[in-house]
């Protein structure tokens, strides 16, 4: 228990402990969510707007210990590795704002319905579809994560990426 609560000390150890919730329990949402709309499950419906709600709430704990660990790693870091780091900061920056809106739509989807019934399901579709180009971006902002560590799985250099500028930010 006591390794547990160092490793969690660490923005490195937190971030790896989080960055997969988007990648495994959003699509999850998303196949939840397809079903309840071709089989008219307002239950299921629900359940899978909640799961996106949950992902991107997760999002932002996810964005931060990434740029908390990249503080603690870059001097470690080689340089091609430094790189990679940079371009999955980068992308991470530019669309962790998909997640947010996709969480965001999950919200209006539960609850404007409630108001507004007539918009249940075009705001279910909007929810699943935001969902599905988080999940892309999610998936290519990933990639770049894993090239840092990973480097059996290089296929070429990094794209070019600015070198990123590591400040103490809380916003986003």
């Amino acid at each position: 228990m006591n390794d547990l609560i160092e490793a969690l000390k660490h923005p490195e150890y937190v971030h790896v402990l989080l960055n997969p919730i988007p990648g495994y329990i959003l699509p999850v949402g998303l196949v939840l969510l397809s079903i309840s709309l071709l089989r008219r499950k307002p239950e299921l419906q629900r359940v899978s707007l909640w799961i996106l709600v949950f992902v991107g709430i997760a999002a932002w704990p996810i964005w931060y210990f990434g740029h908390q660990a990249y503080g603690h790693l870059a001097e470690a870091l080689t340089e091609e590795a430094k790189q990679w780091a940079n371009v999955h900061v980068q992308r991470a920056d530019r669309f962790v704002y998909s997640l947010y809106l996709t969480g965001l739509l999950g919200l209006a989807a539960i609850f404007l319905p409630r108001r507004f019934p007539r918009t249940a399901k075009p705001l279910a579709v909007t929810a699943l579809m935001a969902g599905v180009a988080a999940f892309a971006f999610t998936i290519w902002i990933s990639r770049a994560g894993g090239e840092i560590r990973h480097s059996e799985f290089r296929t070429g250099p990094p794209p070019a990426a600015p070198a990123h500028e590591h400040k103490s930010r809380s916003a986003h």
